[in-house]
């Protein structure tokens, strides 16, 4: 018995030791929540199963972004919080034909109806689109839910009968002038920036004019910075960046090499957006309950 106490006591002491010197694993959630990732991170899945194929992304004031969704879909546009609520619809005419992107600048939404509408028309036997059109509609101070206000359709051609597939459009936070993107499929085969007259008409068709061509492909989405001094475009995997300046022109503005940002893998990138504060991307996908990525950009020293 002598020997059964202190034996017990060794084994209190050592097991007291053992806890002084160990120290519990720190959640993955504290470690995410006390510091901000310096990589991109995902913010939110589509909360909403009405918006099931994003297609477009665009920051407006007070936090909301807004997503059209493309081909086959109601003509409606989403407002969303920043948990992936749907917390306003806005209704822009009666039909879509193929709603690629969307932009907002000086308090309006533009959409870009500018989609080759491909698997559709041939589904249906309705032929290559002759025209597209960029709608333009009054920003909602608040939440409204209703049908779109102070809404214009500017109809467009291309100097060729077909249509091509234009999936990005970029609006100059200034003027407000528009500009369209092709998307080319063939390597070797730069894509296009075709823009609209000055003074766009509401009545008749208007004759795009090309601006610049540039050699990538597969250009799903852009953006312009809401200062006006970057103007982004995407493809699957990679965002690149180009310095505006204060009067851009794009066709000097593409010949520079712009920066490249790896984006996160997703289902089937497309949209994308600066964040309000300009310090970040934001990217979306098709499907529903697909993420929404913030991709910090490099700040300049």
């Amino acid at each position: 018995m002598r020997w059964l106490v202190p034996l017990a006591l060794l084994a209190v002491l050592a097991g007291c030791a053992n806890g002084a010197t160990k120290q519990p694993n720190p959640s993955p959630v504290a470690a995410t929540t006390t510091a901000p990732p310096s990589g991109p991170a995902a913010i939110f899945g589509w909360q909403d199963p009405d918006v099931a194929e994003s297609s477009g992304l665009a920051a407006g004031p007070n936090g909301l972004l807004w997503t059209v969704n493309d081909a086959g879909n109601q003509p409606v546009v989403y407002g969303v919080n920043d948990k992936g609520e749907t917390v306003d619809r806005i209704r822009a005419g009666t039909e879509q034909t193929d709603w690629e992107d969307v932009a907002v600048a000086n308090g309006h939404i533009y959409v870009a109806d500018t989609g080759d509408a491909y698997s559709e028309n041939k589904q249906s036997g309705a032929g290559l689109r002759r025209e597209i059109a960029v709608l333009r509609l009054a920003l909602p101070s608040q939440p409204a839910a209703a049908e779109a206000t102070e809404l214009v359709t500017w109809r467009a051609r291309f100097p060729s009968p077909y249509v091509p597939n234009v999936e990005s459009i970029l609006v100059e936070p200034k003027t407000e002038q528009v500009y369209l993107v092709t998307k080319i499929e063939q390597p070797g085969k730069p894509a296009e920036v075709w823009t609209f007259p000055s003074k766009p008409s509401t009545t008749n068709v208007n004759q795009l004019r090309r601006v610049a061509t540039l050699n990538k492909t597969k250009l799903s989405g852009g953006a312009w910075s809401p200062d006006g001094r970057l103007l982004a475009l995407r493809d699957a995997t990679t965002a690149y960046v180009w310095k505006a300046g204060a009067s851009p022109d794009l066709a000097e503005v593409f010949t520079h090499p712009p920066t490249d940002i790896p984006l996160p893998p997703q289902r089937q990138g497309e949209g994308m957006t600066f964040s309000e504060d300009g310090h970040a991307l934001l990217v979306s996908s098709e499907g529903r309950g697909s993420e929404v990525w913030r991709v910090p950009l490099p700040q300049p020293e």
